[in-house]
């Protein structure tokens, strides 16, 4: 019974928490929180809104960025409706948004004139003074 026991603990300590993770692909990790400041220096359209269920602290975020991930957002902003006692989020509701960045307006260019050059000839001075002292 003790052997039983000591395999049970080794086992649980080596597995670590027993809530399965939820794999995010690579390119979701690029999602990012939505605020003021992206508000400001990007062109944003809100794409969905949804509901997070009940999930383990741990998962709350990955689930969020999955879930964004197939709908084809970039940012999120996120309103806690429960969390735990430690207060970490594990449902809520989340808006989604699509981001690009805004394009510069850039200022419109007058073609320039260029001015033919006229070569100088050089200008000569004559001194026309007659300076016989009669």
């Amino acid at each position: 019974m003790k052997k039983v026991l000591l395999c049970a603990v080794i086992t649980m300590a080596i597995t670590g928490c027993s809530t399965p993770k939820i794999r995010v692909p690579v390119d979701a990790n690029k999602i990012t929180y939505y605020n003021p400041v992206v508000s400001t220096l990007m062109n944003c359209m809100p794409v969905t809104s949804f509901t997070v269920p009940e999930q383990h602290p741990n998962n709350f975020e990955s689930y969020i960025k999955v879930e964004l991930f197939k709908q084809g957002a970039t940012h999120y902003s996120v309103h806690v409706t429960d969390e735990t006692m430690k207060g970490l989020p594990i449902s809520g509701e989340v808006d989604a948004y699509f981001c690009q960045k805004k394009e510069e307006d850039k200022p419109v260019q007058q073609p320039q004139q260029t001015q033919q050059v006229q070569p100088q000839l050089p200008v000569y001075i004559i001194n026309n003074n007659n300076n016989n002292n009669n």
